[in-house]
């Protein structure tokens, strides 16, 4: 079904015709066959006798396509699994579909093989691998039964007792159901409109759930997760939001990887701590006193230590933090100190394992992330049985040398550990819900965007959506990890979910025509006249040639038959405008040269605008019916975004009239 994208009839059609099953299939796809195979392994592997008729068998008769789609775009596959374990004197034996990591070696057993995996005391963790079905591997296991029994190789069901069956083992689920708002009370996390993951549960209390609505029988979505949970200043900005931080930790234990920020601001009167450490060492670098605004921090951190109950010795820590600002300055040291404190509170608060950055976060001199070596360090420092708090924003130099990020840089950091242990999530709490279709400054609730392609990301970003480091995305998109950006203040909301492919999830639940619509302001446009200019070799590099003499970037380059138009930031150019206007007259031999400043770039941007024909037509008629202006148009081949510059002055307006255009009226159609 995952291969071939084929519905269950036609799989199990296809399967039966090569022989891997029988003409009544039932045992094959109710659990019947991996029931009895779970029931002779725990006979051979702890002496006991288990009746199958009691194990609670899951098939897979119920899987559906949508269920494998949603499992290939979070990187996974599903297989019938079987699985038993020894608790005490009682056994736990299921049978079910388990969701698993595609890089795990059992998602990569397929065709008529059969895979067992043992973990004891003297063997450590085995895999065994070979066929299950068709004539040869049958008619194997046949004769070799036969000749185990006449040479009294099955003497161990002589001496076996009967096993107590138990089932105190807390799972996540994955449930589709018609009946979503009746499981309200189990939902942990929200993949469409009839599915959803469940809080932790047994297998006997999610089947008592599902036999109240008769639903479709769930499944795990794996034996066990992990999440990196990276929280920014304003989660931890004081005791209360530590409070709030703790309930989320606490209410999924997959999260088991926590980065954070230093304290951020907890109202308008209140500063960022790492505002706070720069303006120190700014204070010390001109010999002014910087007493008051290092009392603020201490008071800070105090508070939260005082409110919270916690027994870490602050001053110590604020003692070596004064005698590096008296001897011997590090800046970096120093505005490193805010992520630092807050991750030793934190992790006293969680009763969690402490890891200073500094010596898992790993720099080249260059001042690029050594990904590779800090994959290592964090491997080898820290325990996978443990909840672990890690400092975001700083790291050292190979030397040592303690060395910080830019800022925002803690984001950076989660998505570090995030790829060095291959998590199933990143979560990137703010106090922001996501990403929105638009500015919530310029649209009054807009539309919350639940899933975002990294591409779509990245367009909007540079256009002036910022919610996450630019450079944060690469670590987990080249794992294909998903980012959930989710709003500490308010838990309950799914928040947008970021991926490398929502086609599958797209395909469930269509999105909008329009991802976002996004705009910067303050921009200068330089048009170049000249006849015959399209026909002349070496013209674009020319132009460019003068702007880097400059060391100035060009966001686009909009070209006709006649006129080459450069736009560029204005704060960058205004310096040396002059400079690079004489030299573009002079080296090309211009018709003419005009330059317009007060110029603004509106980017509108979505995966499936390629879909719609005319689209990029009428999101400028509808800027043309507000009698706004049109001063350039770019689109690249893949038609994922058009950005379009306008005057400064109708920046907002243009948002405004396309978001009700495209989305307002959209949803009101829904």
């Amino acid at each position: 079904m995952a291969e071939k994208d084929l519905d269950f009839a036609a799989c199990l059609k296809e399967a039966q015709e090569l022989g891997y099953a029988e003409k009544d299939p039932s045992d094959d796809i109710d659990g019947g066959d991996v029931c009895y195979k779970v029931c002779l392994s725990a006979l051979t592997a702890f002496g006991k006798i288990a009746d199958p008729s009691q194990v609670d068998q899951w098939g897979i008769r119920h899987l559906t396509k949508e269920d494998f789609a949603w499992a290939k775009a979070n990187g996974r596959t599903i297989k019938l699994l079987g699985r038993g374990r020894q608790a005490g004197e009682k056994l736990s034996l299921q049978v079910l579909p388990v969701m698993l990591k595609k890089t795990s070696l059992l998602a990569g057993v397929g065709l008529n093989f059969n895979a067992l995996e043992t973990d004891s005391a003297s063997l450590g963790p085995a895999t065994f691998v070979g066929q299950g079905a068709g004539s040869l591997p049958t008619a194997h296991a046949a004769v070799q039964d036969l000749l185990d029994l006449a040479e009294g190789k099955k003497e161990i069901m002589q001496s076996a007792e009967p096993g107590q069956l138990t089932d105190e083992e807390e799972q996540t689920f994955y449930l589709r159901t018609n009946r979503a708002d009746f499981f309200q009370d189990v939902v942990a996390e929200r993949i469409s409109e009839k599915a959803f993951l469940t809080k932790k549960l047994t297998l006997a209390e999610i089947s008592s759930w599902s036999r109240k609505v008769g639903t479709r029988r769930p499944f795990w979505r794996e034996w066990q997760m992990s999440k990196v949970v990276k929280f920014g200043g304003s989660s931890v900005a004081n005791s209360e939001q530590f409070k709030k931080v703790k309930q989320i930790i606490l209410a999924d234990p997959d999260r088991k990887y926590v980065v954070t920020s230093a304290c951020g601001k907890s109202g308008q009167e209140d500063h960022k701590v790492t505002d706070l450490l720069y303006l120190c060492a700014a204070h010390i670098t001109y010999d002014v006193s910087y007493e008051s605004i290092f009392q603020s921090i201490v008071d800070k951190y105090m508070e939260i230590k005082r409110s919270l109950g916690l027994k870490i010795d602050l001053a110590g820590e604020f003692a070596k933090i004064r005698q590096n600002m008296a001897q011997n300055l590090n800046l970096d040291y120093l505005v490193s100190r805010g992520e630092y404190l807050t991750g030793l509170c934190l992790a006293e608060y969680l009763d969690a394992d402490f890891r200073d950055a500094s010596q898992v976060i790993r720099f080249h001199y260059d001042g690029s992330i050594d990904l590779d070596k800090s994959q290592e360090l964090l491997k080898a420092q820290v325990d996978p049985g443990r909840r672990v708090v890690i400092p975001g924003f700083y790291g050292s130099l190979p030397n040592g040398v303690i060395k910080v990020m830019s800022r925002g840089g803690s984001d950076i950091t989660g998505s570090i550990v995030a790829n060095a242990f291959d998590v199933d999530v990143y979560e990137n709490w703010t106090d922001v819900s996501g990403f929105y279709v638009a500015d919530p400054r310029i649209i009054k609730d807009p539309v919350q965007i639940p899933r975002v392609t990294y591409s779509e990301l990245r367009q909007m970003s540079y256009m002036g959506a910022n919610v996450l480091h630019d450079d944060a995305v690469f670590p987990v998109r080249q794992k294909n990890i998903p980012i959930n950006v989710r709003n500490t203040n308010h838990p309950e909301n799914p928040g947008t979910m970021i991926m490398n492919d929502c086609s599958e999830l797209d395909a469930q639940e269509p999105p909008h025509v329009i991802t976002g619509i996004t705009g910067k302001q303050d921009f200068t446009v330089i048009t170049m006249v000249k006849s015959h200019v399209s026909a002349e070799a070496g013209f674009l590099r020319k132009v460019l040639a003068v702007f880097e003499k400059f060391q100035i970037s060009i966001e686009s380059v909009p070209v006709t038959v006649d006129t080459f138009s450069i736009v560029v930031q204005t704060k960058k150019i205004e310096r040396y405008l002059y400079e690079i206007v004489a030299e573009l007259q002079q080296d090309l031999h211009l018709d003419d040269i005009q330059v317009e400043s007060q110029q603004a770039m509106l980017a509108v941007v979505g995966r499936v605008m390629r879909q719609m024909p005319g689209m990029s037509g009428k999101i400028l008629s509808t800027l043309g019916d507000q009698q706004i202006n049109i001063r350039t148009i770019n689109q690249a081949c893949d038609e994922q975004s058009i950005v379009i510059g306008v005057n400064n002055q109708d920046l907002v307006p243009a948002i405004k009239a396309i978001y009700q255009q495209f989305i307002s009226e959209e949803r009101v159609e829904r």
